[in-house]
């Protein structure tokens, strides 16, 4: 048996290369970020992108992004726009679940500005 190193700790990284098909990739990365509003185990924290096709891919991603609108309280809208990736739903970027999840967000916002990130 060889020995391995397993990524087990919620790290899970979407890697593209040029190769792939820049529309599904565009798609799954939506999904792995923001699926349960991006609030749960298995959701991309990293995304790794061949430098040959990162501003076209990062471009299609922002165009997709903006279409997507947020979801309002969900507890008194009847139709909240739940996540579901298929055709002719209404797809939603869903609120933060609790004010501590809140505060890691804008604590790594702040930290990815400070390290020179445009957010």
């Amino acid at each position: 048996l060889s020995q391995c190193m397993l990524e087990l700790g919620g790290k899970s990284a979407m890697v593209v290369f040029d190769d792939a098909d820049l529309d599904k990739a565009v798609v799954t990365t939506m999904k792995g970020f923001l699926t349960n509003g991006g609030q749960i185990c298995t959701a991309h924290t990293r995304l790794v992108l061949q430098e040959t096709i990162k501003e076209k891919f990062l471009s299609s991603l922002k165009a997709e992004l903006e279409k997507i609108p947020f979801s309002k309280d969900p507890i008194t809208e009847k139709d909240r726009g739940d996540r579901a990736w298929e055709d002719g739903t209404t797809d939603a970027i869903q609120p933060v679940v609790c004010e501590s999840q809140r505060t890691k967000i804008l604590d790594a916002l702040t930290k990815a500005k400070a390290d020179g990130v445009e957010v």
